[in-house]
């Protein structure tokens, strides 16, 4: 929530939206998203900065990250999920974070 509070403060201050996106450390499209939800919510960029609610963001919230009734993966999908995790081989060549350490490219040092 603080960063849609930081992109719509940033957009109403008159940034465009690549430097609102920067000054955030949000994504460009990601920015763009929550502008157009504020206005959709009846936020018009002459207004203030005072014009930024807890309500205003609640609603920017809602309509850009709608809440998934389930919250995630059910039961249901973790078992048919679990065969084909168990069917793949596990050795430490194809983990990433096991095995042998990988070599380094050297660079020149000027």
């Amino acid at each position: 929530m603080v960063e849609v509070r930081e992109v719509l403060r940033a957009w109403l201050e008159g940034a465009g939206l690549h430097k609102v996106a920067e000054r955030a450390g949000v994504d460009r499209k990601t920015a763009r998203r929550y502008v157009a939800a504020a206005e959709a919510a009846g936020l018009a960029r002459e207004a203030g900065v005072e014009a930024v609610t807890d309500a205003l963001v609640g609603a920017v919230v809602d309509a850009v990250r709608p809440v998934r009734p389930d919250g995630g993966l059910t039961t249901t999908d973790m078992t048919s999920i679990q065969p084909r995790l168990a069917a793949r081989p596990h050795t430490p060549e194809s983990s990433r974070t096991h095995g042998a350490p990988r070599r380094r490219r050297r660079t020149a040092h000027l």
